[in-house]
Order: C-alpha cells, then sequence, then structure tokens
C-alpha cells in the first residue's frame, strides 16, 4: 500500500530532471552540506529557509561559522532543556560544558572545596547537613542516563533559577542551589556514614558524571555534534580552494520536511540552490547530515531531495537506518540469513525518476571516541562517557556518537577530483581511514562502521540498492562498497556525467 502510493504520486518541481550538463574541466567540485547547524531545538524562532544563506565553509572558518550562526545546544535540566550558545568546537567537550554552563555551578564549587583539605570538612558538613532529612532509607540508585530530578522537584526549581523564570515564593537562592545538590548528589551519599574525602570527592563526580551524560545524550545536543563535527571531518580531509568548495546551509531534517510537504514548485530549498549557482555551474554533491529510515515518510523526503538534486545538477549522497534492507540492528544481526524483508516504501523509491539522484549509505560510522581515562580523559572530575560496567554490551553501542558516513562518501569522490579533475571514476570503492574505533578493557573492539559485517551481508545491502560500509578488521577505517544509485545505476558525477 505504502510503495503504491509514493510510486504513483507526482513528485515534480516544475523544474527538470534530466540531468546535469556534462562538466567542462575547469569548473569546480561544489559540495553543499545541509544540517541542523544552529541547533532548530534550542531556538525559539527561526528565519524562513528562503531568507537564509548559503555560507562558504574551510578549515579556518569553522568557529566563525559557529557564531555567525549563534549555534546554540538544548542542555537538559529536570523536565525541561535550556538552550546554551557553542561558538566553538571545543565548547562541545565535557571539560568546557562543565566549566561554562551555570547548571554546573554549584557543583563546581562542591567540588573544588571538598578537593581542598583545608575547606573538606566544611563542605562536607554541609552535604550531611542538607542530606540530614533523608537519612531513613539510604542511598537511592540514579540512573547514570537520565535526568536525576523529574517534573516538579526541587532541581527543576534551581532550572527555573538558571533560566530567569521566578521560583516559588518563600525560596532563597541558596535553598534552591542546595536543593539541586540534595537531588543529584544525594543518591550517591550514605549521611550516616563518615566517608574520607576521597569517598566524597567520587560520590560527587558519580553525580556530575549522570548529569553529563544526560546531556551528551540527548536527542537535541547530538544532532549539533553531530552536524559541526562531521563538517569538521570533510573539510579536514578536502583541500579546498577555487576548484574545490564546501558550502553549508543551515536546515533542521523537519525544516526539510516541512519544505517538501508543500507541494510542486512550492520547495524553498530548490529555489534557493538554483538560483545560488555561480554563472551556470552546478552543485556537485548535496550532502544532508540527517538521519533517515524506512517507511514513506523518509521515503517522500528522499524523493523530493533526489528531484532538487536532479534540477541542482547534482547527486544527493545522504545516509539511512539499514531497517530499509530488513536489518533492524547491525551489530545485534550482522549476518543476513537472520533480517527481515526490506521495506517496501523504500523499494518504491527505487522505482522512481528520483531514484537515479540518490545515494545512500549504510550503516553509520563512529564521531568520536566516548570520553573515558583510556580515550579522551576529563581532568575536571572522574568521568566514562559509557559507564564500565555497560561496555561493550547492545546498551552501550547506542551509547556512542554514531554518525552518518555519507560525509566519507563525499571526500572520497573529492580526493578522486582534487587528483583526476572531472575524469575520476565515481563507482569505485573506497577506504575511509583514520575513523574512530574503540578497543574495550577485555580486548574487543567497537569498529568504526558499528559492526563487523562480512561479504554476504555487504552483497545484501548492495542488492537493495544501498552503499555498504562496512568495517576493516584491525584497521581504523571502513570501506565503502562500489558507489551506486539506489536504483543500481553509476553516480551521476565524475567520468560519466
Amino acid at each position: 500500500m505504502h510503495g503504491r502510493i509514493l510510486a504513483d504520486t507526482s513528485f515534480s518541481f516544475g523544474f527538470s530532471g534530466a540531468g546535469a550538463p556534462r562538466r567542462e574541466p575547469e569548473r569546480p567540485f561544489r559540495v553543499l552540506v545541509l544540517a541542523d547547524f544552529s541547533g532548530s531545538a534550542a531556538h525559539d524562532a527561526r528565519d524562513s529557509l528562503a531568507t537564509r544563506q548559503i555560507l562558504r565553509a574551510d578549515i579556518d572558518n569553522i568557529d566563525s561559522l559557529m557564531q555567525r550562526l549563534d549555534v546554540r545546544v538544548p542542555i537538559p535540566v529536570g523536565d525541561r532543556a535550556y538552550g546554551v550558545g557553542i561558538h566553538t568546537l571545543d565548547q562541545l567537550h565535557p571539560e568546557e560544558l562543565f566549566a561554562d554552563l551555570e547548571l554546573f555551578a554549584a557543583l563546581r564549587n562542591l567540588r573544588a572545596r571538598l578537593s581542598d583539605p583545608s575547606r573538606f570538612k566544611e563542605a562536607a558538613d554541609e552535604i550531611r547537613s542538607m542530606l540530614s532529612p533523608q537519612t531513613g532509607s539510604g542511598p537511592a540508585s540514579l540512573p547514570a542516563s537520565s535526568d536525576p530530578a523529574g517534573p516538579g522537584s526541587e532541581a527543576d526549581d534551581f532550572s527555573k533559577l538558571l533560566s530567569g523564570e521566578a521560583v516559588p515564593a518563600g525560596e532563597s537562592r541558596p535553598a534552591i542551589a542546595d536543593d539541586l545538590i540534595r537531588a543529584v548528589v544525594g543518591p550517591h551519599i550514605v549521611p550516616a556514614a563518615d566517608p574520607k574525602q576521597a569517598e566524597f570527592v567520587a560520590a560527587l563526580d558519580k553525580a556530575i558524571g549522570a548529569e553529563m551524560r544526560a546531556i551528551l545524550r540527548s536527542d537535541g545536543f547530538r544532532a549539533v555534534e553531530t552536524a559541526w563535527r562531521s563538517l569538521h571531518t570533510l573539510i579536514t580531509r578536502l583541500e579546498t580552494d577555487e576548484t574545490l568548495t564546501i558550502d553549508i546551509l543551515d536546515l533542521s531534517k523537519a525544516e526539510l520536511e516541512a519544505d517538501l510537504a508543500g507541494g510542486p514548485g512550492a520547495s524553498a530549498l530548490a529555489k534557493l540552490l538554483l538560483s545560488d549557482r555561480v554563472g551556470d555551474e552546478p552543485w556537485s554533491v548535496i550532502c544532508p547530515i540527517h538521519r533517515f529510515g524506512p517507511g514513506e515518510h523518509d521515503a517522500r523526503t528522499l524523493r523530493g531531495l533526489g528531484a532538487i538534486g536532479a534540477a541542482a545538477g547534482g547527486p544527493v549522497i545522504a545516509s539511512i537506518d539499514p531497517d530499509v534492507a530488513g536489518c533492524a540492528s547491525v551489530a545485534a544481526s550482522p549476518e543476513p540469513e537472520s533480517w527481515g524483508e526490506p521495506d517496501e516504501a523504500f523499494q518504491a523509491l527505487r522505482a522512481t525518476q528520483e531514484a537515479s539522484w540518490l545515494m545512500l549509505t549504510t550503516p553509520r560510522v563512529m564521531v568520536r571516541l566516548p570520553y573515558g581515562g583510556a580515550t579522551d580523559p576529563i581532568d575536571a572530575f572522574d568521568f566514562e562517557e559509557i559507564e564500565p560496567e555497560v561496555l561493550g554490551t547492545a546498551q552501550a553501542h547506542e551509547s556512542y556518537l554514531w554518525g552518518p558516513a555519507n560525509v566519507g562518501v563525499v571526500a572520497l569522490l573529492g580526493e578522486r577530483f582534487s587528483m583526476q579533475g572531472w575524469g575520476f571514476d565515481a563507482s569505485a570503492a573506497g577506504d575511509f581511514d583514520t575513523l574512530p574505533m574503540h578497543a574495550l578493557p577485555d580486548g574487543r573492539v567497537t569498529p568504526s562502521a558499528e559492526a563487523y559485517l562480512g561479504e554476504r551481508a555487504g552483497a545484501k545491502l548492495r542488492s537493495c540498492g544501498l552503499i555498504p560500509v562496512l568495517s576493516i578488521k584491525g584497521r581504523d577505517a571502513a570501506r565503502f562498497g562500489a558507489m551506486q544509485t539506489i536504483n543500481g545505476n553509476e553516480p551521476p558525477i565524475g567520468s560519466e556525467s
């Protein structure tokens, strides 16, 4: 039913999708990256898509781009999230978040006093005093990946204080700060005991770590971090000049979906991309840093992107979940014999005209290593982003920051262009190296591309119209299978375009 609806619905934008003009040798290789760069979830209002600017990106201006776009990330506090400005890539790091966020101010102060022998007793007595009403039940457990306080809690009152909202009548600022400390530290300390300095600090670090994980794992934070780190990967792997350029457009997935749902000829994105051509130079590649999956909704969005790619002159290279090939999780089910049937809506998408302008990779690649003592130590407090007790489990898998692998395909194509000009072979397989891979204490490895998929899995993904991303054993790299569009055609770029 879904496939029939998708295949029978016209998705014309009112301009020709016959293909890009043949590229002359002097024409540049132009990459356009679409992503939620500014953090739409943390902004109250957004400029209309029609008025947004396409911005040039290079190795020297990534921080200035973040400032120009007023990047904000939603920070979860209790049952609310508050937008916090992020002006450099470094500010996405836990060390910087702990030092900069007002949320952690009371905990920073408390930790400093606990770590100072001359002030330890005073700080410890203060904690005992705050926790004294709770001495009857002993320590409760604090889930490592959840918010420490729920709706209407005392910590939520503190979040209102941080955001400038009114606080309950009769509450003083110190009392509310005490409430936050009680909420996040209390579960880790037994007031009746007499812990030493190291034990107090360790308990406080567990509380800080729980808060930090909640931030790093929130959807809004991950979307912004993935966007900027993926862009950083691209601009550090490609040497940009007048012959190879990288531009960005701030566009969330929700905005993309709304724009493409407007009917024929109503897409502001299409009009923006076509109007931004330099002379008659087409876009070479359109690279959305968004997560796509099975179902008619994403299939229609991808079809719309394919139509824009055809009109704008370059293929859309995106990433998609392996569910479209019948695989719910490559980590849990790496063998294709255990997979289900391919997604019906995606199969219908493969039969459309726009399929010739869509190239999709799967699975994901690791964007960065998890923070921790063996990988990227945090000096300000003791912190392991993935709790040691869950390392190597299915629960830990989604605690990594996975991102779209399409950036690797774009980087490979750009490198080939730089070496060979427009005569390069866009369909050739290639390796994406120097990727993060996580060596676990027990000798196991979390590979660069989620799992170690064999030849049969790669062949299955390719038969479903995808570009398989295969982790290479013993290397911090992933191998892309032969490049293709989702209908099995040669990519409409390079020597064949």
